[in-house]
């Protein structure tokens, strides 16, 4: 039996090192919320984000209220790489 494995950054990364939200999302003003941001490439993605634990857009860590909003999509050769993406409230 494997034991859950929590999200944490890989080595030398941050949580915003992949994907992040425009100036106005991030300087405080509730312009444009999270989900209305297109879905980027899985290969784009940070580590949080393509686990599910973060939201793609901002990177914040997605604890409760989070939202599916749609598929990231990839692949490496025959292997889909594809995943569930979610944002923030």
């Amino acid at each position: 039996m494997e034991a859950a494995t929590a999200c944490a950054p890989a080595a030398g990364t941050t949580a915003a090192a992949a994907v992040t939200a425009p100036a106005e999302a991030q300087s405080g003003k509730a312009a444009v919320p999270c989900r209305a941001f297109p879905i980027p490439p899985a290969s784009a993605l940070s580590y949080e984000a393509y686990a599910g634990c973060a939201c793609y857009a901002c990177a914040k860590p997605l604890t409760t209220g989070a939202v599916l909003v749609g598929r990231a999509h990839g692949m490496q050769g025959a292997h889909d790489l594809g995943t569930d993406v979610y944002a923030c409230l």
